[in-house]
């Protein structure tokens, strides 16, 4: 492996747990629950796996004469799981991440917010219904590890 992609890898695996341990800490230091956007998440997981989709392409071309069919294959395969892979996380992380948070917690929050802002809504097993908005937040909590993920089920028409 080339020296600089070992330098690579230790600055993204350096960015990730400076990444975790920031999240850690603002939930150390204040003691209050917090959102995050979840495209924060899926930013992060792409830096992660960005080079097992570059590695393939640095050593097809890293000097060798000639580079063989399998090994060509391999590099489309891998480029082809990378983007499907980025693809179905950008459609699965949407919404926010809640940390910090107890069910109780997060169902009163939430609930005292659409109230705030008057929305009726309307709640059943997983999802709140924005009855105003004809929408729907998918609403899952996680209370025994203290998170929460709130994100659209199904986003209406916009109309012009």
């Amino acid at each position: 492996m080339p020296d600089y992609f070992q330098v690579a890898l230790s600055a993204i695996l350096a960015v990730n747990a400076l990444f975790i341990f920031g999240i850690g800490l603002r939930g150390l230091v204040t003691r209050r629950p917090f959102l995050l956007s979840s495209r924060w998440f899926y930013a992060i997981f792409l830096l992660s796996i960005l080079p097992q989709a570059i590695f393939p392409l640095v050593q097809a071309f890293s000097g060798r004469a000639q580079p063989s069919m399998s090994d060509g294959l391999f590099f489309w395969l891998i480029l082809i799981v990378f983007v499907a892979l980025a693809g179905y996380l950008a459609l699965a992380m949407r919404g926010y991440i809640a940390i910090g948070v107890t069910q109780e917690s997060m169902r009163q929050g939430l609930f005292a917010s659409l109230d705030e802002l008057q929305m009726p809504y309307k709640e059943s097993i997983g999802s709140v219904e924005l009855i105003a908005d004809a929408a729907e937040l998918e609403v899952a909590i996680q209370g025994w590890i203290g998170t929460g993920q709130v994100r659209p089920a199904n986003v209406p028409p916009r109309h012009s």
